[in-house]
């Protein structure tokens, strides 16, 4: 946890930015992992409920449609080059900026799928080329890049400003949440 409290905070800091950035990354992380989630469910089906689930044109189109989703928030975290994006770098810049002490660090992982993640974005997400998101990054690259993210986030954060941590406790009870939503509507 960053060790920044209100008190430390310069006089042009604006805590109403800091917020809103903040919150906004945490919620596409967030929606990250409930595609991460639903990902695991089918994935935890045994193969002959696997097939099941293929036969049905709509479920196989909404797996797809949720790899497609964690790829584009995971580029917009991470590698959005926008001004207006809101990525972990413009947090952490913004910080930095106010002489504030960040935790965040591109790591290889970061690196390893900067390049196929932003290709994915703008070869099929974003014009509809016939390459997947599937066939050029894998799911568990995206989950470990997901993960790095997190903890990018949590050194960003700074206590008493009204913004919550990205916790593995909000999350497991967000995933049991999904899965109780998950069997009510396919059992």
């Amino acid at each position: 946890m960053n060790a920044v409290t209100i008190g430390e905070l310069p006089k042009d800091f604006n805590v109403n930015e800091y917020i809103t950035l903040y919150e906004l990354i945490q919620s596409s992380l967030i929606s990250c992992y409930f595609d991460c989630f639903l990902l695991e469910f089918y994935e935890s089906q045994n193969e002959e409920k696997q097939r099941a689930f293929s036969q049905y044109l709509i479920l196989h189109h909404i797996i797809y449609l949720i790899k497609q989703d964690l790829c584009l928030n995971l580029w917009k975290v991470c590698y959005d080059s926008n001004s207006n994006a809101c990525t972990l770098q413009k947090l952490a810049n913004y910080l930095r900026k106010h002489k504030i002490n960040v935790v965040y660090k591109k790591t290889d992982c970061w690196k390893k799928l900067q390049k196929p993640i932003t290709d994915a974005r703008n070869k099929y997400l974003a014009h509809s080329d016939a390459v997947s998101v599937t066939d050029t990054v894998e799911i568990g690259d995206m989950k470990e890049l997901l993960e790095e993210s997190k903890r990018n986030l949590n050194g960003l954060y700074i206590d008493g400003l009204g913004v919550k941590q990205l916790t593995d406790e909000i999350l497991a009870t967000r995933k049991i949440y999904t899965m109780m939503d998950i069997n009510s509507l396919l059992f």
